[in-house]
């Protein structure tokens, strides 16, 4: 009777060992997609002039003297290295809120099931 939900520590071994593999796997597929967004960033601000000037020339003189009256370029920099700047605190919270969500799931979802069960017992 020891491996009943609720009762006994192998249970609970369990649920600590898949919470375990849980956020390591979280903790990789953050580091992962914040690495492809940095590269992605970074290679976008290396090439802005390249894609902007390929850009002008696609479209013609006229518009690419406007273009170029506007500083299409400069505003789009900033705005990258803006968001370069935002992503590693952002990547940071998004890690938290996962872990803090696989850290809860066991005890929500027994509430909810204690719930749920509850509800039908009384029904019938």
């Amino acid at each position: 009777m020891s491996n009943v939900i609720g009762k006994g520590k192998p249970y609970r071994r369990r649920i600590w060992f898949l919470m375990a593999v849980a956020i390591l796997i979280w903790s990789l597929l953050v580091v992962v997609l914040h690495g492809l967004a940095n590269e992605f960033i970074t290679w976008s601000i290396t090439n802005s002039g390249v894609l902007a000037d390929t850009g002008k020339g696609l479209v013609g003189k006229d518009i690419g003297s406007a273009v170029d009256a506007l500083n299409l370029k400069g505003l789009s920099l900033s705005q990258l290295y803006f968001i370069q700047s935002i992503l590693e605190p952002a990547s940071v919270l998004l890690w938290a809120v996962g872990v803090v969500a696989i850290i809860a799931a066991p005890s929500l979802g027994a509430r909810i099931i204690k719930m749920f069960s509850t509800r039908s017992q009384t029904d019938v």
